[in-house]
């Protein structure tokens, strides 16, 4: 594949990582270059604006890839509320890993 790399950095590009007081981190990837309003150690207040989408590191095309993992670097289970399906349909579960949704 063309576009894969060994380099984090380059697949992930432009990232945010913030570490939960419950030991777990969220990470939001592939930010848009020079949007990031937060910098190392900032506190960070739910509702936040932290980015904008973009198209860095890895990228064909402006996304953005968000994951919640516990210390031990597992991924956890995520419930939305404002998920939908690519075709409209309310996504009322818990979301499956590599699964593409639109939300508010």
């Amino acid at each position: 594949n063309q576009y894969a790399s060994d380099d984090p950095e380059a697949n992930y590009g432009n990232r945010i990582v913030i570490a939960h007081d419950n030991g777990e981190f969220s990470t939001y990837t592939h930010l848009k270059l020079g949007s990031v309003k937060v910098k190392a150690g900032d506190p960070v207040k739910a509702g936040a604006k932290l980015s904008e989408v973009g198209q860095s590191g890895n990228s064909l095309v402006p996304h953005l890839h968000f994951a919640l993992t516990s210390t031990s670097g597992r991924s956890v289970p995520i419930p939305f509320d404002n998920a939908y399906s690519l075709e409209g349909d309310k996504m009322d579960r818990i979301l499956r890993t590599g699964e593409f949704v639109l939300a508010e």
